[in-house]
C-alpha cells in the first residue's frame, strides 16, 4: 500500500436514492500493511449531512502504523442547516476509499440557521473539584434572655430499670507493704494432747496426767515453788458421775498426785480447775479430758489474771 495522498475537496451531498437490496457479504480480504499516518490537515467547512449509506462488510483490521505528529487545528466553520434525515438503507458493501482532496480555504461565516432539534444527552462529565470554603461570617450579637417559665409539676417516677450485667472482676492489685511488727504479747494459753507424764507448761505452772494409782490431774512448779488456792469440778461416765471441791496446796518442782485424789477411768471424763497462785498473784484455769486408754489426753492451761 502506498502513502496516503492529500485530501481532495468535499463534494456536495447528493439526494438519497432508493434503498437497494442487500448484497451478499463478500469474503474478508487479507490484512494489508498499514501505511504511515500523514500530518493532520486543517479542518474544512462542515457540509450538509448526507443520508446514511448502507454499511459495508467489516474488513480485516490492518496493522496499526506509527502515529504522526498532530497538525495545527484549523478555524471552525459555520454550521449549516440540518437537512431532513433520509431513510436508513441496507448496509451495502464498502466501496474503496478515494484519495483525500486538498482542503479548501475557509469561507465567510454565514448567518445562523434555525435551531435544530435537541440531540440526545451526552455522557455526564466528571465532577469538578470542590471549591474552597469561604471565610466564616462574624457572630451576631446575643439576643436578650427570655423570661423563665413556671416550673411544671413533678412527673411520676418511671419504672426501675433492669439490673445491669455485673462487670468482669478487675485484676487483684499488688500486695501492699508489710506493716511494722507489733509488740510481742504475753502467752496466755498453752494446750496439747499428751501422754501420762508429759507436761503442758505455762509460766511457772506445769500439768500432766498421773502415771500410777488414781488417774487424774497432776500439777507442779516449773522452777520455783508456790502456794495456791485451787477448786475443781468434774463430770464422769461412771459413778460417782460428778463432784466439786476446794483446797489450799503448796507446789514444788516435783509434780503432785491426782488433785483431790480423783481417779478417772473412761475416755471423755473431764475435770476443770481454777488455781490462784498466791506467790506470784496469778490465776489460771486448767482443763483435763481423758483420752483413749489414757493416751492423747487433752490438757489446757489459761492465765485469767
Amino acid at each position: 500500500i502506498g502513502l496516503t495522498g492529500p485530501a481532495g475537496p468535499q463534494g456536495i451531498a447528493g439526494t438519497t436514492g432508493a434503498t437497494g437490496p442487500a448484497g451478499s457479504q463478500g469474503a474478508a480480504g487479507n490484512d494489508g500493511v498499514a501505511g504511515l499516518t500523514g500530518p493532520q490537515g486543517p479542518i474544512g467547512l462542515t457540509g450538509p449531512a448526507g443520508s446514511i449509506g448502507p454499511q459495508g462488510a467489516a474488513g480485516s483490521i490492518g496493522t496499526t502504523g506509527a502515529t504522526g505528529p498532530a497538525g495545527p487545528q484549523g478555524a471552525a466553520g459555520n454550521e449549516g442547516v440540518a437537512g431532513p434525515q433520509g431513510l436508513i438503507g441496507l448496509t451495502g458493501p464498502a466501496g474503496p476509499q478515494g484519495a483525500a482532496g486538498s482542503i479548501g480555504t475557509t469561507g465567510a461565516t454565514g448567518p445562523a440557521g434555525p435551531q435544530g432539534a435537541a440531540g440526545n444527552n451526552g455522557v455526564t462529565g466528571p465532577q469538578g473539584p470542590i471549591g474552597l470554603t469561604g471565610p466564616a461570617g462574624s457572630i451576631g450579637p446575643q439576643g436578650a434572655a427570655g423570661s423563665i417559665g413556671t416550673t411544671g409539676a413533678t412527673g411520676p417516677a418511671g419504672p426501675q430499670g433492669a439490673a445491669g450485667i455485673v462487670g468482669v472482676a478487675g485484676p487483684t492489685g499488688p500486695a501492699g507493704p508489710q506493716g511494722p511488727t507489733g509488740p510481742s504479747g504475753e502467752l496466755k494459753l498453752a494446750s496439747g494432747f499428751v501422754d501420762p507424764g508429759t507436761f503442758v507448761i505455762l509460766d511457772n505452772v506445769k500439768a500432766t496426767l498421773t502415771t500410777i494409782n488414781n488417774r487424774g490431774l497432776s500439777i507442779g512448779a516449773v522452777s520455783t515453788s508456790f502456794a495456791a488456792h485451787i477448786s475443781g469440778t468434774y463430770g464422769a461416765a461412771a459413778s460417782p458421775f460428778n463432784d466439786g471441791r476446794s483446797t489450799t496446796l503448796n507446789f514444788s518442782t516435783t509434780a503432785s498426785n491426782s488433785i483431790f485424789g480423783w481417779g478417772f477411768a473412761n475416755q471423755g471424763d473431764t475435770s476443770t480447775y481454777v488455781l490462784y497462785d498466791n506467790t506470784n498473784v496469778r490465776v489460771y484455769r486448767i482443763t483435763l479430758m481423758i483420752g483413749y486408754f489414757f493416751y492423747n489426753n487433752f490438757i489446757s492451761i489459761e492465765r485469767l489474771y
